[in-house]
């Protein structure tokens, strides 16, 4: 005889440890000077540049962003944030102090929505980056709590490609740039200089990790050559190089497609595709 299931038939989420224990992933606090940041916690207090991930604000009202991990030790960091176009503090995003929790594992951190929205606490945002995922909720004062589980260790093509971002974002700051674009303009100049090179038209620049595997897949066969630069693989078009967002990629991914370096002018990055030309 089939019967149906009632509501009384469902468990009920269990919190997913007994005792939280995992410490935190990471202490998010804007900046309006990255370099004099920068100095202070690496130069002065020792902090390691460990990775970054540099987006396009995609979120309305969001401002192109920054989110730089300064490692502590003991696996806990800062995540230095920096908002383009932001003059003061009171133009940062309520959301941009915030703390998060580490999660041992994905399906951790899917427990954790189930436990929190169970509680009454809605999950107001779930987000896939680079290195890891995260769901965020209010909790009670209004402050953003985000827990956060990685999917892979962070490499030395992190740290080398969050190096390079520090340099290009400290000369962009200076310049006053409103736009992550620019940054990336920089970052790219930066590349061929240290190796002595010069980027022919359009060129997408990419760190050699597997969360750009897409790139070569989606642009439409306009890219014309390809070459490797340490930790970097440069894909070059002529007149333009056109990227279109595949489907199952996350909006914070996509949004970071740039992260790498540009040489040449964007001339769309929306939901739909990236181009660049020379």
């Amino acid at each position: 005889m089939d019967m149906a299931t009632t509501s009384s038939d469902v468990a009920a989420p269990a919190r997913p440890v007994q005792k939280y224990e995992l410490g935190m992933h990471h202490l998010a606090q804007p900046t309006l000077d990255p370099k004099a940041t920068l100095e202070f916690y690496v130069d002065v207090m020792g902090a390691k540049i460990t990775h970054c991930a540099a987006s396009r604000g995609w979120r309305d009202g969001h401002y192109d962003y920054i989110h730089m991990f300064l490692d502590l030790g003991k696996g806990d960091n800062i995540a230095m944030f920096y908002y383009f176009g932001a003059k003061t503090k009171e133009d940062w995003p309520k959301v941009g102090n915030h703390h998060s929790f580490a999660a041992n594992t994905l399906e951790e951190l899917a427990a954790w929505a189930d436990w929190l929205e169970a509680n009454g606490h809605k999950i107001m945002q779930r987000n896939t980056y680079e290195v890891f995922s995260s769901i965020y909720v209010w909790d009670p004062n209004r402050r953003f709590l985000e827990i956060a589980c990685n999917h892979r260790p962070l490499n030395e093509v992190d740290a080398e490609d969050a190096e390079l971002t520090a340099q290009a974002l400290v000369v962009a700051a200076e310049e006053q740039a409103d736009r992550i674009a620019r940054m990336w303009q920089i970052k790219a100049s930066l590349l061929e200089e240290r190796d002595g090179v010069s980027f022919e038209g359009p060129a997408l620049i990419c760190p050699n990790v597997g969360e750009f595997a897409w790139v070569k897949d989606n642009a439409n066969g306009t890219i014309t050559k390809t070459t490797t630069h340490g930790n970097f693989t440069v894909y070059q078009g002529e007149g333009e190089l056109r990227l279109t967002k595949p489907d199952d990629i996350p909006e914070s991914l996509w949004w970071s497609s740039g992260t790498g370096g540009i040489k040449g002018d964007v001339a769309q990055f929306d939901e739909d595709g990236l181009v660049i030309t020379a």
